[in-house]
């Protein structure tokens, strides 16, 4: 056992920081200049509805999916594993 106590007090113990993340330090290279991913849509769905059995989750709603955007609706959306699920079917 590496630490014992409340939750708490192993996430900060030195003992327990060090099994996990290493004794060293990690500096970041800067980069020259910020990524851009195309703004290009990788995936476009029109009026998809879907669903589990009888019970309609999604109503004919319409999305595209840009590298740069996705990550940011994604936390906010509702219907988004049904929405996956209905897609890659």
């Amino acid at each position: 056992m590496i630490a014992a106590g409340t939750p708490a007090e192993v996430r900060h113990d030195p003992r327990v920081l060090k099994a996990y993340l290493g004794g060293g330090t990690m500096d970041a290279r800067p980069r020259a200049a910020a990524w851009r991913g195309s703004r290009d849509a990788v995936l476009s769905c029109l009026k998809l509805s879907a669903g589990y059995g009888r019970v309609p989750v999604l109503d004919e709603i319409s999305f595209e999916v840009r590298p740069v955007r996705w990550w940011r609706c994604l936390a906010q959306w509702r219907g988004k594993s049904t929405a996956m699920r209905a897609v890659t079917v």
